[in-house]
């Protein structure tokens, strides 16, 4: 009897839950209600973390429509990463990103390290489909992607995925989405020319990369 009342509160608290965790790399979670995938890595950011967040969106991104990203440097305590690497990752998601409609990620930061790869990343996606924003003021990256700002502090306690891949998740809440009327929630497209998107990679080339590392918080 207490474990069939148990298993009925733990669905009732996760009906409430304003956002999904998802499998993939550690601190990822999904907020159906704004279409936005937030990730909050923790402890030491490095080339690794980097690669494996990158490799998820690449794979998420061949069979889900655009949604908005929010990454949330706050919670780092160190940063090792190679700026080449970050050249690379991003020379890499210019040219396997696959959506057809501009993207929004916000890059936020409340330390002047993590802030700088932010900045960094963001010029480095100049002139590409994934809008690419550094914030040191999480107020600012609410607003720039319209959500509240309470949403990002992501306090909130997220439902288990409870097995389902993240395609899983992700998939059901796109099959609500193409359930509505025809001309409901459709967003314009704009297709990118092989040559346009030759000439992206060429300005992401040109940028010289150096070498980062340093202490997040003492």
């Amino acid at each position: 009897m207490r474990n069939e009342f148990a298993c009925r509160l733990h669905r009732f608290k996760a009906s409430l839950a304003i956002s999904t965790s998802l499998p993939g790399p550690d601190f990822l979670r999904y907020y159906p209600a704004y279409r936005v995938i937030a990730w909050q890595p923790q402890g030491t950011l490095d080339d690794l973390m980097l690669d494996q967040i990158a490799d998820w969106l690449v794979d998420i991104e061949k069979v889900f429509p655009p949604f908005k990203r929010f990454i949330d440097f706050s919670q780092l305590t160190n940063v090792a990463v190679r700026t080449s690497h970050v050249f690379n990752v991003a020379q890499r998601r210019a040219q396997q990103f696959t959506g057809v409609e501009p993207v929004r990620t916000a890059l936020f930061s409340d330390g002047w390290v993590a802030f700088g790869i932010a900045c960094f990343y963001e010029s480095l996606m100049e002139d590409t489909l994934i809008e690419a924003r550094a914030f040191y003021d999480l107020a600012r990256a609410a607003d720039w992607l319209a959500i509240p700002v309470d949403v990002l502090t992501l306090k909130d306690k997220p439902a288990p995925h409870n097995g389902a891949t993240s395609r899983e998740i992700l998939g059901n809440h796109c099959r609500q989405i193409l359930a509505k009327p025809v001309g409901v929630g459709v967003a314009s497209q704009r297709l990118i020319p092989t040559g346009e998107r030759s000439g992206l990679l060429t300005h992401i080339a040109t940028t010289e990369s150096v070498s980062l590392c340093g202490k997040m918080k003492s």
